[in-house]
């Protein structure tokens, strides 16, 4: 395993987890300048819509060099905070409470009656 995203759910320990992990000098821990350990959850980056969270795990995941000012101005879009430095020549991570994809507010579901 190269790299990782920690998905959970509520209290099961994952800070904990985070923590250590960030100890060790060949993991890049991706979070927040205020120390958000969650920097794709709500309380974090605000309402970012799937797209731009795609864009951004792109930059950071993606075969390119990252660009750490371009990374932050998509993540600023919605978030009061930034990421801070990402070092892609370690493994990189950080973990994230599963949400679903959310549907558009017009969205009204169809039934194939084929």
């Amino acid at each position: 395993m190269r790299n990782f995203i920690i998905f959970f759910n509520e209290k099961e320990g994952t800070t904990a987890f985070v923590d250590l992990l960030m100890n060790f000098d060949q993991i890049s821990v991706v979070h927040t300048n205020n120390r958000g350990l969650e920097p794709f959850d709500r309380h974090n980056c605000g309402a970012m819509p799937w797209r731009t969270v795609g864009n951004c795990w792109e930059q950071i995941y993606g075969p390119k060099p990252l660009k750490q000012d371009a990374l932050n101005r998509l993540y600023r879009l919605t978030s009061n905070t930034e990421l801070m430095p990402i070092d892609k020549s370690k493994v990189v991570g950080f973990k994230m409470r599963f949400r679903p994809p959310e549907l558009p507010e017009d969205f009204v579901p169809t039934l194939n009656t084929r």
